[in-house]
Order: structure tokens, then C-alpha cells, then sequence
């Protein structure tokens, strides 16, 4: 596919297999504390899909940006780590990907699919939420105002402790080239 993928990895590899998909403009560190858990009885990938964390960004993004292709993306991570079945647990757009994985030709390397965050239709005010921060890519003068603008748009997902936010913000900001 020509991509780097990063994906942190926890648990055994001897354990059962489960890969953890996250959100649109997410990364798989969103799944740290979690998957630190189950990490005790399972081997937990936790993959950035492309344009998102530490992965590669798209040669071809109307191509590549897409269900499909981050499908194949994830059989390409399975394929890499050995692993031939698989649970899946997918966030919104890990969900589709999951979904799309189960109903499709690699349907037998779904041992089991959760999905959460996701629904046939989303309100428009969910639609119009996603678009304010997905539209364009935020500039920051700092990291702390970085993690500050994290905090309110990820306000939804609930409540959370500071050194949560902060390594959300470690896992999510990238630096940026300067023009001069």
C-alpha cells in the first residue's frame, strides 16, 4: 500500500487477537487506557489509520480516504503481525471499518465485532459538530492551547482526569514545518 502504519501494540501475542479502530479525526492512542487492561488477556493492536497520528498521510486522498481502503489497511496490519482471526472493537469510523470487514470477503478474520459511536443516521447537529473540526487542519501557538482546544472539542466523550487530556494532546498534535 505504500504506507507506514503505526500501531502500539500491547499485551502477548500469544493472546487472542483484538484490534481497536478509532474515530475520524482520532488516533489508536485513544484507546490507551483501555487497552492497557485488556492487554492481560488479549494481544491489543491499536493502529493509526492514515493522516491520523504517527501513520503516513495519503498519496491519493480521495481514494484513499475511505472505508475500503482502510479496510485493506487493517488486513494489511493483521497480515504483518501473523494473525489470522481477530475481535474487533471500532469508534465511529473504526466501526465502519469493522463492519465492512465482517460483511465482506475477510469476513473469517472477525471473531467478534463491538461498535460504539455509531448509528444508520446522525443528527445534524452531530454532522455539523464533526464538520467544525474535521474541515481543516487547526494551528496552534502552543501545545498548551492545542490541548486546551482538544478539551472543549472532545468535551462529549465525557469527563476525564488532566493527565488524560494531556496525553491526548502528546498523542494527537503534530509539529508543523515553518515557511521561513
Amino acid at each position: 500500500m505504500g504506507h507506514e502504519i503505526h500501531v502500539t501494540e500491547w499485551g502477548e501475542r500469544k493472546n487472542p487477537a483484538l484490534m481497536m479502530l478509532h474515530g475520524l479525526a482520532r488516533t489508536g492512542r485513544d484507546f490507551d487506557e483501555v487497552a492497557a487492561t485488556l492487554s492481560q488477556n488479549f494481544h491489543v493492536l491499536c493502529p493509526d489509520m492514515i493522516g491520523r497520528g504517527r501513520s503516513s498521510w495519503a498519496a491519493s486522498p480521495e481514494a484513499e480516504y475511505s472505508v475500503e481502503h482502510y479496510a485493506r489497511i487493517a488486513t494489511g496490519v493483521l497480515d504483518h503481525f501473523q494473525i489470522e482471526r481477530a475481535a474487533w472493537f471500532g469508534t465511529s469510523l473504526g466501526g465502519m471499518i469493522g463492519m465492512h470487514m465482517a460483511s465482506g470477503p475477510e469476513t473469517a478474520r472477525v471473531s467478534a465485532l463491538v461498535v460504539n459511536d455509531i448509528s444508520p443516521e446522525l443528527p445534524a447537529t452531530a454532522v455539523n459538530r464533526i464538520l467544525s473540526y474535521v474541515g481543516s487542519l487547526p494551528d496552534f501557538g502552543s501545545f498548551a492551547e492545542g490541548e486546551a482546544w482538544l478539551r472543549q472539542t472532545y468535551a462529549p466523550f465525557g469527563p476525564a482526569a488532566d493527565a488524560y487530556w494531556r496525553r491526548m494532546a502528546r498523542s494527537s498534535l503534530r509539529r508543523r514545518g515553518t515557511d521561513g
